[in-house]
């Protein structure tokens, strides 16, 4: 892929993060609208739409007992704002993040660079590649998952959350979906067996080209 109309700036940023000998494949940044949107936009609005909708329901039923101007107003807005703040606040975090953020693929890994903070990913790392399209041509590489375990005060386990981690909101996105399958297949001794096991319908892809029949292509381990 061309890396002639990639901002200095950003080129500055990645270079410096190279190993010695490796190469460049693709550099590029998220859009910050798009990327905010990001691969979990309906489960972190869920809470909003239960909380709305119980609302609505318990005021339907309040406002046939207590008029509206004798309701107590601060009952139905802390509640609220506590779960919008709640919902829209992984949404805020990926725009922000977005705004300052670098992605690349070199012939090693696949770089994610968020301010000071450099995360790598090996061919180890690379759990599976899919591709979420998000308009004609833009949306979500996501190629790995990190999973939290959260602990009440009991200190026991009280959940288990994944986030899904990719390059998010990129442009011309079918074509690094492509980069990431070429350089990682290739880095892969065992490719032609896990293509094997790619599920019915999934994607093929060929030394020169990209051709696919669905969105994600998974490597199994």
């Amino acid at each position: 892929m061309k890396l002639d109309n990639v901002p200095a700036q950003v080129m500055d940023t990645v270079e410096r993060e190279l190993l010695e000998g490796e190469d460049l494949l693709w550099v590029g940044q998220p859009n910050p609208v798009s990327a905010a949107i990001g691969p979990t936009l309906l489960r972190d609005l869920s809470p909003l739409l239960i909380m709305g909708g119980f609302f609505f329901v318990f005021f339907t039923i309040m406002a046939r007992e207590i008029p509206w101007d004798e309701f107590p107003s601060q009952f139905m807005l802390l509640p609220l704002g506590v779960v919008m703040l709640t919902s829209l606040w992984p949404i805020l975090s990926r725009f922000l993040s977005a705004t300052r953020s670098v992605y690349a693929i070199t012939d090693r890994r696949a770089l994610i660079i968020d301010g000071n903070n450099v995360k790598s990913y090996g061919p180890d790392d690379i759990e599976f590649i899919e591709r979420k399209m998000r308009g004609q041509d833009s949306g979500d590489i996501l190629f790995a998952n990190e999973i939290s375990t959260h602990y009440n005060s009991s200190n026991h386990r009280s959940r288990v959350t994944t986030r899904p981690i990719g390059f998010l909101g990129v442009e011309n996105v079918r074509e690094v979906e492509a980069v990431m399958l070429r350089t990682f297949r290739d880095m892969d001794d065992n490719f032609d067996k896990r293509k094997r096991h790619l599920d019915e319908g999934e994607a093929i892809y060929e030394d020169d080209g990209y051709k696919t029949s669905s969105q994600r292509a998974s490597y199994n381990k």
